[in-house]
């Protein structure tokens, strides 16, 4: 197997089977530190792919060639937690709505999901009002940061999670009794 420094300059010339090499030798190495991120095997392709991109735009800037493994390992960590930071800003949502699928949905459907949108704004307006305005900031679209929330709210950041938390369990509780005195269960 050739080295780091015999293939470098073979692929800054555009010899594909340096590069070939280059990938056989070190992708295994990527996919196990995307492993320790916790990532997808999606997110760990993504974050492979632009490691490699990030090679293949700076291979003719590398100094020590027998050093590639260090810079690839750096370079794919912190590809990593780009994509772990994003995919902590992603709205999370359980169900998607027939329109965000292109996909018309039936009247029954629609009502129903508008049924159980109201039940739910009904259960908020039912909520302390500290707890309400947490909920009603914290749903916002982009959803702001907790520092946002804090100075926003005027409340100390570490206080928002346990407030939440209580107003969800609040919710849950209020969603789980029937308002109209049915004994069916609202699911949000």
């Amino acid at each position: 197997m050739q080295t780091s420094a015999q293939l470098v300059p073979n692929a800054i010339e555009g010899d594909e089977e340096a590069w070939s090499n280059l990938f056989r030798q070190y992708n295994p190495l990527l996919g196990h530190i995307a492993v320790g991120f916790g990532l997808s095997r999606e997110q760990a392709a993504d974050a492979a792919q632009n490691t490699w991109m990030s090679l293949v735009q700076n291979l003719g800037r590398v100094r020590e060639p027998d050093k590639l493994q260090g810079w690839l390992s750096v370079t794919m960590r912190r590809e990593c937690i780009r994509v772990a930071n994003s995919r902590k800003r992603e709205l999370l949502r359980g169900d998607w709505d027939a329109e965000d699928l292109g996909v018309e949905e039936n009247a029954l459907t629609r009502v129903q999901r508008e049924e159980e949108e109201e039940a739910l704004r009904r259960a908020v307006e039912c909520l302390p009002e500290r707890q309400r305005v947490l909920i009603l900031v914290l749903s916002e679209t982009p959803r702001p940061s907790y520092h946002e929330v804090a100075r926003r709210l005027s409340m100390p950041v570490g206080s928002i999670g346990p407030i939440r938390a209580r107003a969800l369990r609040h919710l849950q509780h209020l969603l789980a009794e029937p308002a109209d005195g049915t004994n069916g269960v609202v699911h949000v």
